[in-house]
């Protein structure tokens, strides 16, 4: 089957092209010839030297990520050689693909898209023979625009099969269209990312503090303070908020793969990242999360692996520094895993099929 995979593979972001990346291997490996739509709306396209300070002469400050983001994607993504940025020109792709999944990630946000983009709903599809599913679509916030509501009423029921990544976004396509969505779990979850493991065991050892949000950096910054007096490692930061720590060893640099290796080699994990925290759970490493901008999906992840004490917020961070020694039972955390990841293959298996 030819499928079409319409995701956020586009971000200057990690846990979005991981997921991108993890799908798109998931469906080819169950025997299908994928090909992401390389659709990007126009709000988020730039010139290549974009937001780098070339035309005010000064040093780029994410000139190396930036680069090796766009050598992942040319190198692991499988996508169109044309970039759309409407529905209108997605409309040429009608009669290219068997079937399109949109999803996995925020694509069903309204707030990302001044309040609402029709194409993640796939209505450049109306009128066509071509199976509509999403996989672990998100709605990202329980609030959504006016535009957003009308949007998802009208054209989640042409859905062939639909499938969310949370309680939250499977409330709202209930309330919106009357559908009781299941819930699979995130691409990442899906994939073992062995494809990628050309990584090494270092000797070293150090802290690693993955920040995403410039929401709640003062705990964040508390966390890993608390983190590094107890075990005496240095702190690796890849951060992305507005106030980065001191004293550090700066890793913003990093690619997706340098992003990986950087967890896989971490001999303790801070951070406010959904995906880094997934990360964290897959390669087994003790960790601590602080609540930032969506806790909603990192309380999610906590409950169903069983470790909700991992999450830390302001009222129970004076705490942190008790737990950090108490060891995490992956195996038991893997047992809590392995039914849901098992039944999110079925599901997607079973609507390609």
């Amino acid at each position: 089957m030819k499928v079409g995979l319409l995701t956020f593979h586009w971000p200057k972001n990690y846990g979005a092209v991981l997921q991108a990346y993890a799908l798109q291997q998931e469906m080819t490996a169950l025997g299908h010839d994928v090909e992401i739509i390389n659709y990007i709306c126009p709000q988020y396209q730039s010139k290549w030297y974009g937001d780098w300070g070339l035309s005010k002469g000064i040093q780029p400050k994410f000139i190396a990520q930036r680069l090796r983001f766009a050598a992942f994607r040319r190198r692991f993504l499988t996508t169109t050689r044309q970039v759309f940025s409407s529905s209108a020109e997605l409309r040429a792709l009608t009669n290219r693909y068997d079937a399109v999944v949109v999803g996995s990630d925020q694509v069903w946000n309204g707030a990302h898209f001044r309040g609402c983009n029709p194409s993640y709903f796939l209505d450049f599809l109306e009128g066509v023979k071509c199976r509509r599913i999403s996989y672990a679509a998100c709605f990202g916030e329980p609030e959504q625009t006016l535009k957003n509501r009308e949007t998802a009423a009208a054209l989640l029921p042409k859905f062939n099969h639909l499938s969310v990544r949370n309680e939250m976004s499977q409330k709202l396509v209930l309330d919106y269209a009357g559908i009781n969505a299941p819930i699979v779990v995130d691409p990442t979850l899906l994939h073992d990312f062995k494809d990628l493991h050309r990584i090494a065991q270092k000797h070293e050892k150090y802290i690693l503090a993955f920040c995403l949000s410039d929401c709640r950096e003062k705990l964040g910054r508390q966390l890993v303070e608390t983190v590094k007096c107890e075990l005496k490692l240095p702190v690796v930061t890849v951060w992305l908020g507005n106030e980065p720590m001191k004293n550090v060893i700066n890793a913003n640099g990093a690619g997706p793969l340098q992003w990986l290796n950087l967890f896989y080699n971490a001999s303790f994990i801070c951070t406010d990242s959904f995906h880094g925290s997934v990360f964290a759970v897959k390669f087994a490493k003790p960790f601590f999360s602080w609540e930032a901008a969506r806790p909603v999906r990192l309380r999610d992840f906590m409950s169903l692996c069983g470790i909700k004490n991992r999450l830390i917020s302001e009222q129970n961070v004076s705490s942190a520094a008790e737990w950090i020694r108490e060891p995490i039972d992956f195996n038991e955390v893997n047992k809590k895993l392995s039914a849901p990841i098992q039944q999110s293959r079925i599901y997607l298996q079973h609507a390609l099929t």
